[in-house]
């Protein structure tokens, strides 16, 4: 996982606060190796950030046959977007 912030421009902690994101939005309390399992496929379609605020949307794929669209909205601390201060999510089942 850690290696995706490398192919698209974007920082581990970025990342890692997406992987976050997800987890809550789906409700899971398990950990992520678990959904990690569960999940088929994570498509990113568009991942965007201009100064202080970012975007990123996509669907999620999970092996029982479910799939959820999300937009995640970043608001950065700095204009280098190293740390993020907030995040609005959006998710639904599609």
């Amino acid at each position: 996982m850690h290696s995706i912030f490398w192919k698209i421009f974007i920082s581990a902690l970025t990342v890692e606060s997406h992987r976050r994101n997800l987890l809550q939005k789906f409700k899971v309390t398990n950990s992520a190796s678990q959904i990690h399992r569960a999940t088929d496929e994570l498509i990113l379609d568009q991942i965007l950030s201009h100064g202080k605020a970012g975007a990123a949307n996509g669907v999620m794929k999970l092996q029982i046959g479910k799939q959820y669209a999300f937009s995640d909205f970043y608001v950065f601390q700095g204009a280098k977007g190293i740390k993020v201060k907030s995040v609005t999510s959006y998710c639904i089942e599609i």
